[in-house]
């Protein structure tokens, strides 16, 4: 596990999982990209690890969740609060699925969610929920958003796409 306590570096509760950590990230350019991010910003991350699958069965590799907002003591303006969770047994089943090794599946689920930490993605989260319980409130029968619709998901979704080409193409040469 890793918690920011200051927002300008991570601290694992374990000797071990840092340079693992940063070992995964570290293969491709864009998991780099996306270390540094989780290490500069200012967000509270804490990475959990569960051994198996999402609670509800469906095929996801990690999440985001909003554990708190922090805020700028000067401005009020959000810097950051995320807990990202991953789900070993679903990523261990995608690198077998697409011919790679366990370290690169969960280094590109890193990526995604590295995305999801950064301030400008909780903002543009917040916009989305706002949009979605006043579209709810305006019609009931409405289903929000879809989770693929959402900005936010799309902008860490390239995130993670653009670290699994990276990869594919490097284990091709």
């Amino acid at each position: 596990h890793y918690v920011d306590d200051d927002g300008r570096k991570l601290n694992p509760s374990s000797a071990k999982l840092k340079p693992h950590l940063k070992r995964v990230m570290s293969t491709t350019k864009t998991g780099q990209r996306q270390f540094n991010k989780m290490v500069n910003n200012q967000s509270d991350i804490t990475i959990n690890y569960v051994n198996g699958y999402h609670p509800d069965g469906r095929t996801i590799y990690g999440e985001t969740a909003i554990k708190s907002h922090f805020k700028d003591p000067k401005t009020g303006e959000i810097v950051g609060g995320r807990v990202i969770i991953l789900y070993v047994q679903a990523i261990n089943d995608r690198a077998k699925e697409l011919k790679i090794d366990a370290s690169e599946s969960e280094a590109a689920t890193l990526a995604e969610e590295a995305e999801h930490t950064e301030a400008e993605n909780i903002k543009l989260a917040d916009r989305e929920t706002k949009e979605e319980k006043k579209e709810q409130e305006e019609n009931p029968d409405s289903d929000g958003l879809k989770y693929e619709e959402k900005e936010s998901e799309r902008l860490a979704h390239q995130q993670r796409d653009e670290l699994l080409r990276e990869i594919l193409n490097e284990d091709n040469k």
